[in-house]
C-alpha cells in the first residue's frame, strides 16, 4: 500500500493584502499601520489612527486554507482622560479554496474562492441614541422607520453607543504574477482583483442598524504590485457599494479608497510608507452615520 503524508502547518503572520475597510473589513489585510493625526479632513481631532490585522493560518492542503484573523482599528482622540473610544474589533474565520492555478514560464495565474465569517463591534453597551435621554421627549420613537437621518432629538451616540454586527462574505479573487527574468532580473509584478458580496443576516446585531447601516454590500478591489531595484510599489483601489441602505444621514451608498504604498528595498522588516484617500461612510463602527472624506499619510507593514 502506498503511503501518504499530510502536512499541517501553523504560522502567525501579519496579513498583507479593505475595510474596510476597510474599511470595510471585506477586502485584504494590510498588516499594521499608523497615521498621525488620523488624516487630513478627519471628522474628529486625533493624535493618530492605528490598525492591526493579524492572521493565524492553518494550512492542511495546497488547495484549501483556513485562517483565523483578528483586526483592530482605534483612534486616539486629542482629548483628556478618555482619548480612545469605541475601537473597532473584528475577529473572523476565512476559508479559501484554490480551484485554478496555471504556471507558465515566468508567469503564474490563480483563482481563489473565499468565504469569510466576521464579527464587528465596538465593546460598548450604551444606548444607540442620545446619551442624555432627558433630551428626548416622551413618545419620541427614534427607531421608527420615519426617522431617516440624525435629528436634534434622534442623534447616534458616538461616545458610548453600542455597535455590533456579524456578516458573511463570498468573494472571488484572481491573481496574475509576472516573475523576474534574465532580461529584467530585478523586476517582478503582480495584479490582484477581487469582487465579493457581503451580507449581515441580523444575528446578534444592534437592532438600529437595520435600514440604516447597509446590510448588503458589493465589495471590489484592484491591487497592482511592482518590485524594482528601489523597492516594492503598490497601487490599490477599493470600492464598496451599499445595496440596500435607505438614506440615513449624508454618507451615501459609495465608498471609494485609492492608495499608494512604497516599501524600500533596504527595509528588511517590511516597513513602508503609504498615502491614501477615502470618501464615503465612516468605517469606525458607530460613526457610520457620518460621511468621511480624508487623506491619510503614514507607516505600514506588508
Amino acid at each position: 500500500m502506498r503511503g501518504t503524508t499530510r502536512q499541517f502547518v501553523v504560522s502567525l503572520t501579519a496579513s498583507a493584502a479593505l475595510a474596510v475597510p476597510a474599511p470595510s473589513p471585506a477586502a485584504f489585510g494590510q498588516g499594521t499601520r499608523i497615521s498621525p493625526f488620523g488624516g487630513f479632513g478627519a471628522n474628529q481631532s486625533q493624535w493618530f489612527e492605528a490598525r492591526s490585522e493579524q492572521r493565524l493560518t492553518l494550512n492542511s492542503s495546497e488547495q484549501l486554507r483556513l485562517d483565523l484573523e483578528f483586526w483592530v482599528v482605534l483612534r486616539m482622540h486629542a482629548e483628556r482622560s478618555a482619548p480612545v473610544r469605541t475601537p473597532s474589533l473584528m475577529p473572523g474565520v476565512v476559508l479559501g479554496w484554490l480551484p485554478y492555478v496555471s504556471v507558465l514560464p515566468g508567469q503564474m495565474r490563480r483563482v481563489e474562492t473565499i468565504v469569510q465569517l466576521r464579527h464587528h463591534s465596538n465593546g460598548q453597551a450604551g444606548s444607540f441614541w442620545n446619551a442624555d435621554r432627558d433630551e428626548v421627549p416622551v413618545g419620541a420613537d427614534c427607531d421608527s422607520r420615519a426617522v431617516r437621518g440624525p435629528t436634534p432629538l434622534c442623534k447616534v451616540e458616538h461616545g458610548s453607543g453600542s455597535f455590533s454586527t456579524n456578516y458573511l462574505e463570498l468573494q472571488v479573487r484572481a491573481k496574475r504574477s509576472q516573475l523576474a527574468s534574465e532580461d529584467s532580473p530585478g523586476t517582478s509584478s503582480s495584479t490582484v482583483g477581487s469582487i465579493g458580496v457581503e451580507w449581515h443576516p441580523g444575528f446578534n446585531q444592534t437592532s438600529q442598524l437595520e435600514r440604516r447601516y447597509g446590510l448588503w454590500r458589493l465589495n471590489g478591489l484592484l491591487e497592482c504590485d511592482r518590485a524594482t531595484r528601489f523597492g516594492l510599489v503598490r497601487l490599490r483601489y477599493s470600492h464598496i457599494y451599499i445595496l440596500d441602505r435607505d438614506p440615513f444621514g449624508p454618507p451615501g451608498r459609495n465608498v471609494l479608497a485609492p492608495e499608494v504604498q512604497w516599501f524600500p528595498r533596504a527595509s528588511s522588516d517590511g516597513l513602508g510608507l503609504f498615502i491614501g484617500a477615502y470618501s464615503g461612510q465612516d468605517y469606525y463602527n458607530v460613526r457610520f452615520d457620518q460621511r468621511l472624506r480624508q487623506v491619510q499619510v503614514g507607516l505600514t507593514t506588508g
